[in-house]
């Protein structure tokens, strides 16, 4: 069904996109990474960009979530979950 897969095409996408940007964090310094991400230069916020980054980083590298459940959590609830300490 088109729906069922274009909403994990999704989930795929933005375990690409916070892959992307996490490799691009570790190129650049902590204050440069915050003034690139806040520039505009991608189309998405600093504080998306950066919860993304931070969700890879954490934990979204190795995860086994299911890519219609990944498209359905924000990238800020995505930060928090690897904030979080067991």
């Amino acid at each position: 069904m088109i729906v069922n897969s274009s909403i994990n095409d999704v989930g795929i996408s933005i375990s690409k996109i916070a892959k992307s940007l996490f490799e691009i964090k570790k190129l650049i310094k902590n204050n440069y990474w915050v003034k690139l991400t806040e520039s505009g230069i991608f189309n998405l916020s600093g504080r998306i960009c950066r919860d993304l980054a931070l969700a890879h980083e954490k934990w979204l590298f190795n995860a086994k979530i299911p890519d219609h459940v990944l498209a359905e959590v924000s990238p800020r609830n995505l930060a928090k979950i690897g904030n979080i300490e067991l």
